[in-house]
């Protein structure tokens, strides 16, 4: 991931994903295509009813399936109070991401192990 990827490009994306639940913001079909490592599968709709109920001492990072709803996502948690980013760049490019071992990535690709 580089940080233009990220809602919040000054956060080392290591870190981020390391201790982040990532959250998948995708349609649940498309969850079970697939999903990083880890991920916990919250459609966008369902997310925006729990916000105000995530515990507040987490880092989240949210990616979707085009890289449109989970920025928006992210920021409406942020203003709640909470640690978000998201990946901008949508599904395919995360998933090329993952696969080639990119920086940033590897911290979540360390969780299939």
């Amino acid at each position: 991931l580089t940080e233009d990827e990220l809602t919040e490009p000054a956060v080392l994306t290591e870190t981020i994903a390391a201790d982040a639940e990532v959250i998948d913001c995708q349609p649940p079909r498309r969850f079970r295509d697939w999903h990083l490592p880890g991920a916990v599968n919250v459609p966008p709709d369902e997310l925006a009813r729990r916000i105000d109920s995530l515990p507040t001492d987490r880092s989240y990072l949210l990616y979707c399936l085009r890289g449109a709803n989970a920025p928006l996502l992210a920021e409406r948690m942020r203003r709640a109070g909470l640690d978000a980013l998201a990946y901008r760049g949508g599904v395919k490019r995360l998933r090329r991401a993952f696969d080639r071992g990119d920086p940033g990535v590897s911290a979540v690709r360390d969780r299939e192990r």
